[in-house]
């Protein structure tokens, strides 16, 4: 396991995720969403686009 493990390119950074930018008031946003089928019709697409992250 360890040659495996050490294959994989070492980052830049020890964060998985950086934060934003646009993050003016230090938050972040993020979404955390079902499947497409829960989400028909809901209209949040625009709201979950606006948001930093989206985890599915």
């Amino acid at each position: 396991i360890k040659a495996a493990v050490d294959t994989i390119p070492k980052l830049a950074s020890t964060q998985l995720l950086q934060a934003p930018t646009r993050a003016k008031d230090g938050c972040i946003r993020c979404a955390v969403v079902g499947t497409s089928g829960i989400l028909n019709g809901s209209r949040l697409g625009k709201e979950i686009d606006s948001t930093d992250y989206v985890f599915r």
